[in-house]
């Protein structure tokens, strides 16, 4: 299924210039009001974001590896493990930029990451912290706890939850679309030769504080050597939050079932602002 042919706000989330979308690709330059078709033609990075918005199959990863021994599970203390496959699709990384503060839970007991917060979990979930791997986001702060380790290659596998920004195509994709490309995106670049057999459970609108979002919510199984988990529950909630665009990721290992019931208590507590 294909988009119809036209103009749209700039996916790569450029303000007020608009891409023409031919059916098949995007254009390779941008006008600041909708026009005539250009000529020439987009890179390989709209056209993955074009394809997705449209209806792309949706392939959908729950877990983030974490680096054993870093002192951080979220990328902190150390170097980020990399996945070791070709990742499926082409995504654009998180910010790279270091956070203006040091994560820690505000004097209200929440955890804040973009415009978005969440009362703080308590042990055995460790404290904040930052998150770099993820594409699109920016400002990306959150909590995990160990579910179970690959014997093989000795990562932790985590049951995580985070809150963020994101930081690309903002305004353009609206909370549906901009789930379903999150988890293409977060496949393509952490799990790409990993087989991940993906269930919806829930794909529907819902409200955050007020505000329109979009919840998705699936089930995963895989078999990945050295792992005795064989699946687990993920969500992605994406929150239209006026000036920014908020995000909320959980992924929740089989192997740890009692950390289902706080992230799902942690999400129906989401805020917006400060």
């Amino acid at each position: 299924m294909t988009a119809t042919p036209g103009w749209y706000p700039d996916p790569a989330g450029t303000p007020n210039r608009f891409r023409y979308w031919d059916g098949t690709r995007w254009s390779d330059d941008t006008a600041g009001s909708p026009g005539d078709p250009p000529t020439r033609r987009r890179a390989p990075l709209l056209m993955i974001i074009g394809a997705v918005a449209a209806g792309l199959v949706l392939i959908i990863v729950a877990v983030l590896v974490i680096r054993s021994g870093t002192g951080g599970a979220l990328g902190t203390g150390g170097p980020a493990e990399q996945p070791t496959g070709t990742p499926s699709v082409d995504c654009p990384p998180a910010d790279s930029a270091p956070p203006t503060a040091e994560p820690r839970v505000g004097a209200d007991g929440r955890v804040r990451g973009g415009p978005l917060s969440y009362p703080a979990l308590g042990r055995p979930w460790t404290g904040p912290t930052t998150e770099d791997r993820v594409p699109f986001g920016r400002d990306l702060v959150g909590q995990w706890v160990t579910a179970d380790r690959n014997t093989r290659t000795g990562h932790i596998w985590a049951s995580m939850v985070l809150v963020g920004e994101l930081n690309s195509g903002d305004g353009f994709l609206g909370p549906e679309r901009a789930a379903l490309l999150m988890a293409e995106c977060i496949t393509g670049t952490l799990y790409g030769d990993d087989r991940i057999d993906t269930t919806i459970k829930i794909s529907k609108p819902t409200k955050v504080d007020g505000h329109d979002a979009w919840l998705l919510e699936a089930r995963l199984a895989y078999d990945i050597a050295g792992l005795k988990t064989k699946g687990e529950t993920m969500i992605i909630v994406i929150v239209d939050a006026g000036s920014s665009t908020g995000l909320f990721y959980a992924g929740l290992p089989d192997s740890g079932p009692q950390y289902v019931e706080p992230a799902r208590k942690v999400l129906s507590q989401l805020k917006i602002g400060s």
